[in-house]
């Protein structure tokens, strides 16, 4: 009998039982909720600390039993929605919170969903490189929130065209310049065009390092350069980064560059119309004949001259022969 008066006395309530493994988890969950291994581990140590006298029933244990399952696939059920819902977030842009576990500070993260990746019973979504929750993102877009929800697909029909577009310097002035749009970017802040075989004129670019105007060309040719390029009808003066392709000497003798790679942002650009796309080889074989109108000059012999010439010999012979 005393043996039983000590089981007795030992029986824990279950209050006395959540108390104990409240306190077991607190170092390693702080979610709040008990999750199946932990109801598990309940259930067992219930079990363990039962009233010999008045054990549980088997109608209690398997009422007990089911609520353990249904919890699990409520777990399960949770889980597959978390990875769906990632799924669906791959290629869209999203913000949200991450909390560092060492520090404790709270961040804010944003950008295009790379990936989706797995750990456990937890679901991540890899931004920029790093993971974050599904659960902390806040908010979903198809593209980046600063260009007010626009789609780079709505500008596909630009790509090809010569486009005209506006460059502006520290002051908020602005320079017109012309180029065709080879590509289409999406960024954070927006929608970028890229600008090919951008013809300008440079202004006050630095020459003393070399022999010549064609010294500069072939030196950095294929190489991103910076040039000051002044509006022809208003003066403002800007700044174009590129890859310098070539240059060449217009009729007046200045110096005219062709510039690859020059990224504005998409709403920049004002004006497009079909591009010539032999407008550059067109140029190459105009300065090609003008070389050589030079070089021939008055030696080269008059079509016509050269017909009479040879009509005459020919009559000549003819009548020799007569």
């Amino acid at each position: 009998m005393a043996n039983v008066t000590s089981a007795t006395s030992s029986q824990k309530t279950i209050e006395q039982v959540l108390a104990e493994q409240a306190n077991k988890v607190v170092n390693t969950r702080n979610t709040g909720e008990l999750g199946k291994n932990d109801f598990l581990q309940l259930l067992i140590t219930q079990v363990q600390h039962q009233d010999p006298l008045e054990p549980l029933s088997d109608t209690d244990f398997i009422a007990q039993m089911a609520q353990f399952s249904a919890l699990e696939q409520m777990q399960n059920l949770n889980n597959s929605f978390a990875m769906t819902k990632a799924f669906g977030m791959i290629g869209k842009y999203v913000s949200g919170q991450m909390t560092d576990t060492e520090t404790g500070k709270t961040s804010y993260i944003e950008g295009i969903v790379e990936s989706v990746r797995i750990k456990g019973s937890k679901v991540y979504a890899l931004v920029n490189g790093q993971e974050i929750e599904i659960d902390k993102i806040t908010d979903v877009a198809d593209i980046s929130l600063g260009n007010n929800f626009k789609r780079i697909s709505d500008y596909s029909g630009l790509v090809g065209m010569l486009g005209s577009a506006y460059l502006y310097n520290d002051n908020g002035d602005k320079a017109t310049i012309q180029g065709i749009i080879s590509s289409l970017e999406q960024r954070l802040d927006g929608i970028y065009a890229r600008l090919d075989e951008v013809d300008v004129r440079p202004k006050d670019l630095d020459l003393s390092d070399y022999e010549s105007p064609e010294a500069f060309v072939v030196a950095n040719a294929g190489k991103e350069i910076t040039v000051k390029v002044a509006d022809p009808t208003t003066g403002t003066v800007v700044r174009v980064t590129g890859i310098l392709r070539d240059g060449y000497l217009d009729k007046n003798g200045n110096l005219r560059l062709l510039i690859d790679g020059v990224t504005l942002p998409v709403d920049d650009i004002y004006a497009t119309e079909i591009a010539d796309l032999y407008s550059s080889q067109h140029m190459l074989l105009q300065q090609i004949l003008q070389v050589l109108r030079e070089k021939l000059g008055s030696d080269q012999p008059k079509d016509d001259s050269g017909e009479d010439e040879g009509a005459e010999n020919d009559t000549g012979t003819t009548g020799g022969v007569e």
